[in-house]
């Protein structure tokens, strides 16, 4: 059973923090540390830590050397061990990140080289073993379903892309061609959906797909057979595609587009865009049929699934804009909004923080983890993101002259619990227990610092 205490310490406060522990050998690098950084930080159903690092240094004839590395920790800040792939040639990047719920998949995507290898990880722990999904050129992972199942496409250009599935032993279950842009989301019963863009008529064994538009949704059973397709009557600006979020409780799909303009009609009635572009925002039940559909008049907003099936829209922003609440407006150089949607795509409530002189974003248009909002098990929301200035979250002024990551948690009617400051370019994540995990980068020397915030 999961042990969320964490006694003596309130909600925000630094339960812990471990950078380079002993005994054993540095924790987050292997062989030559040169060129080493952070990746991604991500935490597992049993509130187990995982911390990916990777490096791309030059090498003799002009090529590179790429090499990643998996890290593990218990929610104490143990170091338990690790997982690397070092001394690839060919590539130019090396990216490495972890998948699903309770059976994790350690990937790493070799760009130039195109390469991808995948590792298992069972019950939450690298030290009972792992097992090699394969290593296959132009391959990018994509998802693991609830059973530890793994689906990913091969890209090629010129050529349809091929959907694959493996088994819980690395083994080929099925591939199959799909279109060139597609996103996967697994059912619980082995099978998949497919969202995407098509060419015209594309068949995926349910005859062509047809539709005015480029969009499309498609069922596949758990052996790679058609159950359904349909194309989705859309007329997209050259920004816009249909990508999928995730799958809620009842089975249903939930579809978005962070930037469309034109008009798309998922199957509730047709939505047009405001001129500048609009997001859109839909839930399709198991048979592709729709159940809701609505559009906010923003682009590229992030957008999350809470385990309760709501959604939470954020992004930064300046001027005014509505989440469905009623006018935003900004008061300093970026503000930030988040609104929270419930599972019927209703307006629950938004917020919008700034101050005269702040900037969430400091570095637009470029954002990284800017606006991002992340829903605990328990209702909560955590927001972090990088912030220069000062802003009062609800619990005071919060900020500095120079960029700073900001972690604020709100409870689930938006108000203020508790807020933090952390040194820039802080990455985070929550565990199962709404503790917020941080990683930053402290130097090659040095390593990775992570922390855990008490929720």
């Amino acid at each position: 059973m999961l042990d969320c205490a964490t006694p003596g310490f309130n909600g925000g406060d630094i339960a812990w923090t471990t950078t380079r522990p002993a005994p054993g050998p540095s924790p987050f690098f292997v062989n030559d540390p040169q060129g080493w950084q952070l990746q991604d930080i991500f935490a597992g159903s049993t509130a187990r830590i995982f911390v990916s690092t990777s490096y791309s240094i030059a090498v003799a004839g002009g090529t590179h050397a790429v090499g990643i590395q998996l890290d593990e920790l218990d929610s104490s800040g143990l170091y338990l061990g690790n997982r690397a792939l070092t001394g690839v040639g060919g590539g130019i990047f090396a990216g490495a990140w972890v998948y699903g719920d309770r059976h994790h998949v350690f990937s790493a995507t070799i760009l130039e080289g195109m390469g991808l290898h995948s590792d298992k990880i069972e019950t939450d722990t690298i030290a009972q073993g792992w097992f090699n999904l394969g290593y296959k050129a132009g391959v990018f992972p994509s998802t693991v379903n609830a059973g530890g199942e793994l689906f990913a496409v091969y890209r090629q250009a010129g050529v349809p892309s091929e959907l694959f599935k493996l088994n819980t032993a690395g083994q080929q279950v099925f591939s199959r061609t799909v279109p060139d842009h597609v996103s996967l989301i697994p059912g619980a019963g082995g099978d998949i959906f497919l969202a995407g863009t098509q060419g015209a008529g594309f068949d995926l064994g349910c005859g062509p797909i047809a539709g005015p538009g480029a969009a499309y949704l498609a069922r596949l059973d758990a052996t790679g057979q058609c159950l359904w397709s349909h194309g989705i009557d859309v007329d997209y600006g050259a920004t816009g595609y249909l990508d999928s979020l995730g799958q809620t409780a009842d089975g249903s799909v939930i579809l978005f587009d962070v930037h469309f303009q034109g008009t798309v009609d998922v199957g509730c009635g047709p939505l047009t865009s405001s001129p500048s572009g609009s997001t859109l925002l839909a839930k399709v039940d198991a048979s592709g049929a729709c159940v809701w559909s609505q559009k906010l008049d923003v682009i590229d907003p992030d957008i999350r699934l809470s385990p309760s099936g709501d959604l939470l829209v954020s992004l930064p922003f300046t001027g005014t804009i509505d989440l469905g609440g009623g006018p935003l407006t900004s008061l300093g150089t970026r503000d930030l909004a988040i609104a929270r949607l419930d599972a019927s795509g209703a307006h629950v409530w938004s917020e919008r923080f700034g101050a005269p002189g702040a900037a969430f974003c400091p570095d637009w248009p470029s954002c990284g983890q800017s606006g991002k909002a992340t829903a605990a098990a328990d209702g909560s929301v955590v927001l972090s993101g990088p912030l220069t200035g000062w802003v009062d979250f609800g619990g005071g002024p919060l900020g500095s002259m120079v960029e700073q990551t900001y972690v604020v948690k709100l409870d689930g009617s938006g108000a203020f619990l508790w807020h933090h400051l952390l040194p820039a370019h802080t990455l985070t994540t929550v565990d199962p227990c709404g503790a917020v995990l941080c990683a930053r980068d402290v130097g090659v020397a040095v390593g990775v610092t992570v922390n855990k915030l008490a929720p």
